[in-house]
């Protein structure tokens, strides 16, 4: 098992998620300052200094096998769950942090299951980061590294087929960061879409 790609691969992970969290998200509720933004702004810390941790452990290579891709995906998931519950937890708005973990992989996972019994009573700045992890999962976390970072060169395929299981029935002969991204563009592009029709029919 080759460790050291894994950690520095993961690092990368969790610094995307945390500057999704700091752009995406920190930069819609910093005017609603109250606890729960000072609890995103600990997740965001948190999620940056731990990818940049695991990056000065890891080392990056371009070729791993198939068994470390693997561990690859399993590990990412297991992390960005943790990273996502952080919110959730520190902000007191879901103390038990199962049920904060819970409600992070459900996100990213889009199963859409929930242990809130009454979800529009978090927040705006938690219940915005609830929205966003459904939104990332959506195209799945995996395919925005290779989209953001082409680091994969040959296995690049393999990983993107891991995370998007069902999206590709054959394999498609533009390079896969090129597919991400393109895929990428047009999710962003119907979001930013359904958006503007929701802002206009308020």
């Amino acid at each position: 098992m080759n460790i050291s790609f894994i950690l520095h691969t993961a690092g990368r992970i969790s610094i995307i998620l945390g500057m999704f969290m700091a752009i995406l998200c920190f930069g819609f509720t910093i005017k609603k300052k109250n606890s729960s933004t000072l609890a995103l702004i600990y997740s965001i810390l948190i999620a940056l200094t731990l990818g940049l941790v695991l990056m000065v452990m890891g080392r990056r290579k371009k070729q791993v096998s198939l068994v470390n891709r693997y561990i690859l995906v399993t590990f990412s998931w297991f992390l960005i769950g943790i990273l996502g519950s952080l919110s959730f937890y520190i902000s007191g708005h879901i103390p038990n942090f199962i049920d904060a973990l819970f409600e992070s992989i459900s996100g990213f996972s889009t199963t859409g299951a929930s242990i809130l019994t009454n979800v529009e009573a978090l927040p705006y700045s938690i219940l915005y980061w609830r929205s966003l992890t459904h939104w990332i999962g959506g195209m799945g976390i995996i395919v925005l590294v290779i989209a953001v970072f082409p680091m994969f060169k040959t296995s690049g395929y393999q990983m993107f087929s891991l995370d998007a299981s069902g999206l590709l029935n054959q394999k498609l002969k533009p390079r896969t960061s090129d597919i991400a991204k393109r895929l990428w563009f047009i999710y962003v592009m119907l979001a930013a879409l359904l958006v503007t029709l929701l802002m206009l029919g308020t």
